[in-house]
């Protein structure tokens, strides 16, 4: 009895290293299957164009090679990582971009399919074949240890999955659901999916716009992850520098900043925050054109850790620098014969004068531009808009050294009392130009154009406002500075 008491109360096992291990008081036992293990399987995957962006659409390659024989109705499956979709939006493709582009048997291309059920997206197929190739291949439908390759879209999902679900899956599976076995796996680490900003724009508030001003721009973008520094490079067009770039409190220009790159610090905005910042004393471009952006929001001001990126984004359209210079004389002055006291004296408030201005753009005027001559200021002259506005492009004698006049094909009308509006061409210009509609430059960048007009003038200050536009966008401009 007591013999029997303490075998009852007490069971034995086998640790690791062969002794036996004694546990005491066990109340129950028992024993479980153990997991079977898999045989590996070569998996490699290749983002083709290296497209690491998140929302980026991406052409995968994929190659597989098995250690065992695959059989007819055996099935092969490809799981990617978590959000990585592999059909259509639409369903009309069921299997994104997929194309053969080795398979080295008899056997004809296994079909795809594929599907997204709540876990990752799979990839299945299976070869197949009727009882002629079966006997003649003796039911191996691809070699082990040869390669196949076939090609796949997708997109990358909006986040870098976390690591234990980055994994492209390989499986090779044999027989059916009362029968289901794992022959062989194989795995690949995916690629860095990089966050891509959302909703980002530069865009031009302040007052001046001239190539090469000093003015204020405002920077807007929703994060989408933590982020206390950003590092904001300006790429095109060349000369625009934040070399005395001033940033809204609280945040903090850094002292790397310089040049086309401003960092800026103490940002401490988290996913879903929209960061709107204006920057001021932002010098321009030297030429003008469509800008282009690339800004990193980092976790620290160390800038060593990535949170967010956009690179290469268009930001506003900057105009080029028109110059303006200009003189006036008196109706007697053009007549000195008729009155040569009168002749040498400057024109008179209240007295029709004429006025001649010289003038030149960094960016190109195209047929069909409009381009915009302004007085303003309290003593803004009156603009007389009639046959006597003539405008023409000087080119230099190189004989003589003097300059011809070349006359430029527009049309001219009043733009209030204080302006004159012109379209540039003829009158078929008038259904519109401008860049990439293949319209001719009228004007190129550092030619002189002479614009003749006349104007009552009046006393006091005012300024001179020349504009290009280019279908309803600013091109040139003198800011007023004239």
């Amino acid at each position: 009895s007591s013999s029997s008491s303490s075998s009852s109360s007490s069971s034995s096992s086998s640790s690791s290293l062969g002794s036996p291990v004694v546990v005491k008081d066990a109340i129950d036992a028992g024993s479980v299957p153990g997991y079977g293990l898999a045989a590996n399987a070569s998996l490699n995957v290749q983002n083709l164009a290296g497209q690491s962006f998140s929302s980026a659409k991406v052409s995968i390659a994929i190659t597989l090679s098995f250690s065992t024989n695959v059989l007819l109705d055996d099935t092969l499956q490809v799981e990617g990582p978590q959000g990585f979709v592999f059909t259509g939006p639409d369903g009309t493709d069921p299997c994104s971009g997929f194309e053969w582009v080795l398979w080295q048997s008899i056997v004809p291309h296994p079909v795809p399919s594929c599907s997204c059920p709540l876990g990752p997206c799979i990839l299945s197929m299976s070869p197949r074949g009727d009882w002629k190739l079966a006997r003649a291949l003796d039911n191996v439908a691809y070699p082990a240890g040869i390669s196949f390759r076939f090609l796949l879209t997708s997109v990358n999902p909006p986040f870098d999955p976390p690591i234990a679900n980055a994994y492209w899956r390989a499986l090779h599976n044999r027989g059916d659901e009362q029968a289901y076995r794992v022959l062989a796996v194989g795995v690949h680490r995916s690629w860095q999916v990089r966050p891509l900003l959302s909703s980002v724009s530069v865009e031009l508030v302040g007052s001046r716009q001239a190539a090469g001003a000093h003015t204020e721009v405002l920077l807007s973008f929703v994060a989408l992850s933590f982020a206390d520094a950003f590092q904001l490079r300006a790429e095109q067009p060349p000369g625009i520098s934040f070399e005395t770039a001033v940033v809204e409190a609280p945040r903090l220009r850094d002292p790397r900043s310089g040049g086309s790159i401003l960092v800026v610090t103490a940002l401490g905005i988290t996913k879903g925050d929209r960061l709107a910042m204006r920057i001021f004393d932002v010098k321009l471009g030297r030429s003008g054109g469509q800008t282009f952006f690339s800004i990193t929001t980092y976790k620290s001001a160390t800038l060593g850790d990535v949170a967010d990126e956009r690179p290469q984004f268009p930001g506003f359209y900057q105009a080029g620098l028109a110059t303006l210079t200009g003189t006036l004389r008196s109706a007697y002055a053009l007549r000195p014969e008729e009155s040569p006291a009168r002749a040498v004296l400057p024109a008179r408030a209240g007295e029709e004068a004429q006025a001649t201005f010289q003038m030149s753009v960094t960016l190109p005027i195209l047929e069909g531009d409009r381009l915009l001559l302004r007085c303003e200021g309290n003593s803004a002259f009156t603009v007389k808009v009639d046959e006597r506005v003539s405008f023409a492009r000087l080119e230099q004698d190189g004989s003589s050294g003097s300059n011809s006049r070349v006359p430029i094909a527009m049309q001219a009308r009043r733009h209030g009392q204080h302006g004159l509006e012109m379209l540039m061409g003829d009158k078929s210009a008038e259904a519109g130009g401008g860049e990439g509609s293949g319209a001719a430059p009228l004007l190129n960048a550092g030619e002189i154009a002479e614009l003749v007009l006349w104007v009552v003038p009046k006393v006091g200050v005012n300024q001179w406002r020349l504009e290009s536009f280019q279908q309803g966008k600013l091109t040139n401009t003198n800011d007023g500075i004239a």
